[in-house]
């Protein structure tokens, strides 16, 4: 007769452990949305990553009142730490 022994138990646990790590990982992945009362700027937030699409008021031209200018861009973070920033002031010209 087959005897059982141990490696099986083993084996099914070495799997629940990775079905957990994995779908745990998986849930930390999806991230959270902040809308950010600037201007528009919106922020997707998840533990291991932070991506903010900006979109801020920052004030009108000096030479020219009807121009207003805004921050905007992407910036990537991972960890905390910035690895993508494109944001910039840019100067809105609005045909009439």
């Amino acid at each position: 007769m087959y005897k059982r022994n141990g490696s099986t138990r083993k084996m099914k646990k070495k799997v629940g452990v990775t079905v957990t790590v994995i779908i745990l990982f998986v849930i930390l992945m999806f991230p959270t949305v902040y809308q950010i009362k600037d201007g528009g700027s919106v922020e997707y937030r998840a533990v291991f990553y932070q991506v903010t699409k900006w979109h801020r008021y920052e004030g009108m031209l000096d030479s020219d009142k009807s121009r207003p200018i805004y921050y905007d861009g992407t910036e990537v973070k991972v960890f905390g730490i910035t690895v993508y920033n494109n944001a910039e002031n840019m100067v809105y010209i609005y045909c009439k």
